[in-house]
């Protein structure tokens, strides 16, 4: 993931600087010749739909809807690209929508029936990936990642930090969008944190909620930090100054519930609800999240159940659909989703925690949000408010792995592509009280915990550049065995 944006930023980079022409149609023309020799002739598909350029062109747009709200971005180079975001909020959880995309056939549904009888008739159409390389054969993508396991990959030094400025609870933590060393964390207390690691430093604290605060968000451009809390109040923050630049009122729902257990569609410009944007559930709504397109929303609640929705991105409304039973009885306290499991899955999943001591992994098999029950992994969840999370660089090692918090006071990393006893990858011991929210930076390289007692734990994982030395060595002998 970080050498293809590195890649696109030296590409755009060098588009800007003046470079032979001559030299640039000889490049194109003998990478076309070695990719027709590998692939094969792929079709101009340009040349059959005009449109497509012009719809590629049309994703960052501003929606139409009256969800959508522009972020003004403080880059310099904000004028060029402005992304767009549409907010949700319900009961102590919420969601940033991320942008719409017209990719639609990079998930494949694993729906039995419908692969059985008939896929016509499937919403999201569905793509094989013949040329996706199996882990095993991946020598040179190994060798990227220094051939390294999961277990060697996902080792820590000790403790890089422990912040502990908050007097209660901290409930959640997050760090920012492609940002290695910046993030936020939100507590009990009714205050916001918004931390530095590079020094380890607490830039500001905010301040304004009455009550718990239960979920934070931030926007895709970092700029902005939305906060839910108890006191049935939306706030939206300015995160490089501090100050609250909005609050929305909430007087539908709250981590209490009441009786209509809503959930409900915000304009965060208006701070008035979207006609059509509400539905009901079965309990309060204890957490949310998107898919990758932002059509599917999926919402747990205190009665274990999770509920999918149809969201239409451009009117603000919700459907409902389908109706999961999960554990009946147990509250369910998070819902992460991602479309693959790793580079061989193909699948999407969700990662669900639930108050019957186990982490759930539930295999989506239908496009409008149906799922079931895949792999179960033990953890310690009775009674707070436990958090889980995807590692977000996906490669070609084998298997993938998820962390998650736990009432035993430790933090732990698991495999999800292996069964309950082969699947622990590692555990990490330090807090003196319940984990609750974890996070990770997007390069993996710092990872977050925080705990009932208000502390937030800064892990670092540990770089081991053994496996490279052992391969250059081999590299070396190989030379010389050669040169005698």
């Amino acid at each position: 993931t970080l050498y293809l944006k590195r890649r696109t930023q030296l590409l755009r980079e060098n588009t800007k600087k003046e470079l032979d022409l001559y030299i640039r149609k000889q490049y194109l023309k003998t990478r076309s010749q070695i990719l027709t020799v590998k692939y094969g002739n792929v079709p101009d598909l340009r040349s059959r739909d005009p449109s497509i350029r012009s719809r590629a062109e049309s994703l960052y747009e501003q929606p139409t809807g009256s969800v959508s709200l522009q972020i003004e971005s403080s880059s310099p180079n904000s004028a060029n690209r402005s992304p767009r975001h549409s907010r949700l909020h319900s009961a102590s959880s919420f969601s940033f929508l991320r942008p719409r995309s017209s990719s639609q056939g990079s998930i494949n549904y694993e729906d039995k029936n419908t692969i059985i009888h008939n896929t016509n008739n499937l919403i999201v159409a569905t793509q094989e990936f013949e040329n996706v390389v199996p882990t095993e054969d991946a020598k040179a993508s190994k060798k990227l990642a220094g051939n390294q396991s999961l277990e060697q990959y996902y080792q820590f030094e000790p403790v890089y930090h422990v912040f502990n400025q908050h007097l209660k609870a901290v409930k959640a933590v997050k760090f920012a969008n492609e940002e290695r060393d910046r993030l936020a964390c939100c507590s009990v207390d009714g205050s916001i944190s918004v931390l530095r690691l590079d020094p380890p430093t607490v830039q500001f604290v905010l301040k304004g909620h009455t009550n718990s605060i239960n979920d934070l968000s931030w926007s895709l451009t970092n700029d902005l930090i939305m906060s839910a809390s108890s006191d049935k109040t939306i706030r939206i923050w300015n995160s490089v100054g501090g100050s609250c630049l909005r609050i929305v009122n909430d007087y539908w729902s709250s981590e209490t519930g009441n009786s209509r257990w809503q959930i409900q569609v915000y304009n965060t410009s208006t701070g008035k609800r979207i006609k059509g944007g509400g539905n009901k559930v079965s309990g309060p709504v204890k957490c949310l999240t998107f898919d990758i397109n932002g059509k599917i929303l999926w919402s747990g609640d205190v009665k274990g159940h999770i509920y999918s929705f149809l969201f239409d991105t451009m009117t603000g409304k919700i459907i409902k659909s389908r109706k999961i039973i999960v554990c009946e009885g147990s509250p369910i306290t998070s819902i992460a989703s991602r479309s693959w499991s790793n580079r061989e899955g193909r699948n999407p999943v969700l990662l669900v925690n639930t108050m019957r001591n186990s982490l759930r992994l539930l295999r989506i098999i239908s496009p409008d949000g149906n799922a079931e029950l895949k792999n179960s992994y033990p953890i310690w969840h009775s009674k707070q408010d436990i958090k889980s999370t995807f590692c977000p660089i996906m490669s070609f090692r084998e298997g993938a792995c998820v962390v998650t918090g736990s009432e035993d006071l430790c933090v732990y990393l698991y495999n999800i592509e292996k069964k309950d006893e082969n699947a622990s990858v590692n555990i990490l011991h330090g807090h003196s009280a319940p984990v609750l929210g974890v996070s990770w930076n997007y390069d993996e390289s710092y990872l977050a915990s925080s705990d009932s007692l208000g502390m937030v734990f800064i892990w670092k994982r540990k770089i081991n550049c053994d496996t490279n030395k052992d391969d250059d060595l081999h590299f070396e002998n190989k030379i010389e065995d050669n040169d005698s």
